[in-house]
């Protein structure tokens, strides 16, 4: 997904933090102004570092051809673990410029992408500490169950316990819509039945997402 400097950065935005809510990886690589401009307020220059910061899972800055090897790992990074966009951008004249210091080596960046191969026990025994107390537990097996692959273990945990479960708009088929204990899915775009079985004091719980 390129795009220019300035304008064309900026227009990005509501696509990639889309990606990020929805976990889609996307890899975005838009210009930017010379590095002798950077922080002067020069012409299309906007601050996509620290724009992209809270929607991307990583995004990086590249002032230097030599240090273009720590961007090897984009799409990598995009697609593992929980997915989503990364943002390289460009210095203006990077792309015109030739370098024999780069060299082919990991990228820098692989070590904060550290996906989770399994679940955390603590986590696993506290959750079905709460499941336990609860009086009327609902699932909401959101996206991440799709990512897992894990709807034979969803299908297994809910007909066990016997609890009706809900999915977000991209955990839909996470569990078979005909299964006797899925309700389908809730939110703003949702069954209003769905969203009654959230419902606290006779009131529809409000404030859960769809993603």
């Amino acid at each position: 997904m390129p795009g220019t400097s300035g304008p064309g950065a900026r227009n990005l935005t509501t696509g990639l933090a889309t990606a990020y809510l929805d976990s889609s990886p996307v890899v975005a690589i838009t210009g930017q102004v010379s590095t002798s401009l950077l922080g002067r307020d020069g012409f299309q220059e906007a601050d996509m570092h620290g724009v992209s910061m809270p929607i991307t899972k990583h995004n990086y800055l590249v002032t230097d051809v030599a240090s273009c090897h720590r961007c090897s790992g984009a799409f990598y990074i995009a697609r593992t673990g929980r997915p989503g966009p990364f943002w390289l951008t460009s210095a203006r004249m990077l792309s015109r410029r030739k370098s024999k210091s780069i060299t082919r080596r990991p990228s820098a960046c692989l070590a904060i992408n550290r996906p989770l191969r399994a679940a955390d026990p603590v986590s696993v025994e506290r959750a079905a500490h709460l499941l336990n107390l609860a009086e009327r537990p609902m699932i909401i097996a959101g996206h991440g169950a799709i990512i897992a692959r894990a709807e034979a273990e969803l299908r297994q945990l809910v007909e066990k316990a016997n609890i009706p479960v809900s999915t977000s708009l991209l955990g839909v088929g996470a569990i078979p819509q005909t299964h006797p204990l899925s309700v389908g899915w809730g939110g703003m775009h949702g069954e209003a039945y769905t969203n009654y079985g959230f419902a606290r004091d006779g009131r529809v719980a409000g404030g859960w997402s769809q993603a």
